[in-house]
Formats: C-alpha cells, sequence, structure tokens
C-alpha cells in the first residue's frame, strides 16, 4: 500500500500487476486503491502492456515484491520505460541464475550446486561437506532454508511451497560462508549508485545458523569495515547491471572477503523504509516514485549512521522468536514495559494470542520485532538483551486435533 500510496500522492493512476495469487480470498485490501488490476499469472507480459497502454499512459513499472522483479523488467521494456536489463533480469530474481552471473563477472560467493529433487540432495551435500545450507532458488526471507551439520540432520521439514506459494522446483545446496552476516541497502540513478546505509546481522553466538533474524543494527559510517562493503556493494551493483531502483545485498565476510549471498532489486523488507521515514524523514517509497519517473530526488542524506541530523545514533531491531515446538500462544508478558523504554521507537506483532505460533525458522515466523533507536552498536546490543529479558512469550504446546473414530490428526 505504500507504493500506491507515493503514486496516488503525486497525482497518478495506480494500476497493479499482481504476481502472487491472494491468499486469503476474503482479504479486500487486495485490490484496494487501484484503478486497474491485473494479474500476471492469467496472462502473457504482452497481454499484461496491451490492456495497460489502450487504457493509460504508463509513466513508469515499480517492483514491490521478489516475484515482481522480473515481470516489472519486461514490462519496463515493453513500455519503453526506465528499468534494469531483461537479458539479466533472471538473475536478480532466481538464486542459481544469480549465482552463475556472479562467477560469470568476478563475484564472490560461496560454492555452490543445484538440485531439482530431494534425492538429489545427499550427492551434493557429500561434494559440499559440512556445515552446508539448502535454499529454494526462489525463496525469501530465509523461508525454506536448512543448515546441514552432520548427516544425522533430517530432510523431512524440506517446504515443497516457497514463502509466495510457488511450488519449489529447485534448490542449491552450498557452502556454509563462517563470520559476520551484512545487509547494504543502496538507490541506483542512471548507474550511478548511492549507498543508503549497512547493517549488521547479529547472532546469539558464534553457531552455524539458518535463521539469521536475532538481532540487526546499522553499522557506523565510521566503522573499519565500512569502505570495504561500500566497494563491494558497487561491485555487485555493476555486475547485475542495476541500471535504475533500489537494491537490497546481503552478504557474509570469511577472513575480511565479502562473498555474495543474495541481491534483491527491490527495497528492505522488514519494516526498513517505514524506519527511514520515521527515524530520518527520508521516504524510500515516494523517491523510488520518483527515481522512476525521472523527476529529482532527494539525495538520501541517511548517512551510515545517524540518519542525517541525529548526531551518532543508529537504528536497529530486536527480533524475538520461539525456539520450542509449534504452540498456541496465550499471551505476551512484559510487552507494555518494553513499549514505554525510551530508546524503543516502534514494535511489530506478527503473532496473535489464541493462535499458533510455529518454530521461528524465518522472518514470517518471528513473533515480534521491536525496532529500536540506540547511541550505538554497543548500546543496541545491551537493548536487546533488556528486551529478551523483559518479553515472555506464553504458550502452550498444540496437542493434535482428534480425528473421529479415535487417533489424532
Amino acid at each position: 500500500m505504500q507504493f500506491k500510496t507515493a503514486v496516488r500522492a503525486r497525482g497518478l493512476d495506480v494500476i497493479s500487476v499482481y504476481t502472487i495469487a491472494n491468499p486469503n480470498p476474503d482479504d479486500l485490501s487486495y485490490g484496494t486503491g487501484d484503478d486497474l488490476s491485473l494479474h500476471e499469472y492469467d496472462g502473457a507480459i504482452e497481454s499484461i502492456a496491451a490492456a495497460v497502454t489502450g487504457r493509460f499512459r504508463p509513466r513508469a513499472v515499480i517492483a514491490c515484491t521478489e516475484p515482481a522483479v522480473p515481470t516489472a523488467d519486461r514490462l519496463a521494456a515493453l513500455l519503453g520505460l526506465a528499468g534494469n536489463p531483461v537479458e539479466t533480469t533472471a538473475a536478480r530474481r532466481d538464486k542459481w541464475h544469480m549465482r552463475l552471473l556472479a562467477a560469470e563477472r568476478g563475484v564472490p560467493t560461496p560454492t555452490f550446486h543445484l538440485v531439482g529433487s530431494p534425492a538429489e540432495i545427499p550427492a551434493a551435500v557429500a561434494r559440499t561437506g559440512y556445515p552446508c545450507i539448502i535454499k529454494p532458488t526462489t525463496g525469501a526471507a530465509s523461508h525454506g532454508v536448512t543448515l546441514l551439520t552432520s548427516p544425522a540432520d533430517s530432510l523431512d521439514a524440506l517446504p515443497e511451497r516457497d514463502v509466495f506459494g510457488g511450488p519449489v522446483a529447485q534448490r542449491l545446496v552450498e557452502e556454509y560462508v563462517h563470520g559476520p552476516e551484512y545487509a547494504v541497502n543502496t538507490f541506483t540513478r542512471d548507474g550511478q549508485h548511492t549507498v543508503i546505509d549497512v547493517w549488521r546481522k547479529h547472532q546469539p553466538d558464534d553457531r552455524p545458523y539458518d535463521q539469521p533474524y536475532w538481532n540487526a543494527c546499522q553499522v557506523p559510517a565510521d566503522d573499519a569495515v565500512t569502505p570495504s562493503l561500500r566497494r563491494f556493494a558497487h561491485q555487485v551493483l555493476d555486475a547485475f547491471d542495476i541500471r535504475h531502483g533500489p537494491c537490497h545485498i546481503e552478504l557474509k565476510t570469511e577472513n575480511g572477503r565479502p562473498r555474495l549471498i543474495e541481491i534483491g532489486a527491490r527495497l528492505p523488507g522488514a519494516h526498513i523504509p517505514e524506519l527511514w521515514l520515521s527515524e530520518g524523514g527520508f521516504d524510500a517509497f515516494g523517491a523510488c516514485v520518483d527515481l522512476l519517473l525521472r523527476r529529482q530526488v532527494p539525495h538520501p542524506v541517511l548517512r551510515l549512521a545517524g540518519l542525517g541530523g541525529v548526531g551518532d545514533d543508529v537504528l536497529g531491531q530486536c527480533f524475538i522468536g520461539h525456539a520450542g515446538p509449534e504452540a498456541v500462544l496465550h499471551g505476551i508478558d512484559g510487552l507494555d514495559e518494553v513499549a514505554r523504554l525510551p530508546e524503543v521507537v516502534a514494535v511489530h506483532r506478527n503473532a496473535l494470542v489464541g493462535r499458533p505460533l510455529r518454530t521461528t525458522s524465518d522472518l514470517e515466523s518471528v513473533a515480534l520485532t521491536v525496532a529500536l533507536r540506540a547511541s550505538g552498536p554497543e548500546h543496541f546490543l545491551r537493548l536487546c538483551d533488556l528486551v529478551r529479558a523483559t518479553v515472555v512469550l506464553r504458550t502452550e504446546e498444540r496437542i493434535p486435533a482428534a480425528v473421529p473414530g479415535g487417533g489424532a490428526r
């Protein structure tokens, strides 16, 4: 809805091309605010372009989700609008093509093997070694990402569909990269790149992990690692033919050397654009629209820390998850106390009282996200410890419903 609001605020019509089927037919907001709603899964891109030009004069095409990246690139090319090259669009979405293009253009990545079915995974793991990571090529937000540390680890829980509801036809089996994990957020106009900020993802300990959502915090501009991450981000953006729009680059550094985990030709998720707006006054959604309209875009003077004009503060997020088996959430203790902390700028709840609470394994299953503004990374981490010591998820293990005639379902 934020993009629709930004478009409407500029006096333009809103044409939505949905690349994901509505998971909830009762959700009336799915097409709310549209002057025209189209569905990619109902027709070819050429038909969509014809439907748009038959009634409107299109000005810009914006990708709002991962599945929309190839659609937006192809539509922009058909309509003669600003976009990124169609020839490399698959590499900006599908992780197999992403790895291939990175290898071709000299961007370091983990070693990897492509598998087409779970039966092929053991042979790929034998070539990769332990620990290793298995991930759907079309996933996002760590959904379906699985860490294997030994032959005893089970493959029974691999999902058959990705986070967007599409079938998982291929997976990558890739080397586990040890070392810190970072995210770099950028804007590009006519091939000129601007790094907005850099975030580091913190874990509770040094063990290998497949669930990166624990603590995440902006990296200060004067941190020793910042220049090399900025240079690497520019290398990635050039290699992947980014000409226009935002990007979210995820990477890990092993022995100080960056390796690309993935690139998303889109704004970051996890409410980061909302934090930019509320704490720094930077409207990333509006900036995307203006950039593609070829309008003047205010320079995102966010600095890597401080968001411009707010001293040396950094923004961060503490992700509260559920580590046990699937349960029913009965309540959240300490939430009011945490919300009153002066450093808390927002609290986002995914988990609902009285509803099932599954084991946290990705962003979608995080129970609670607490957004913080701290005087630096060390202060941020102390605040996260305080939040975790205060918030308690009260749960009861979910008991399978009885099946008529005995047994359980």
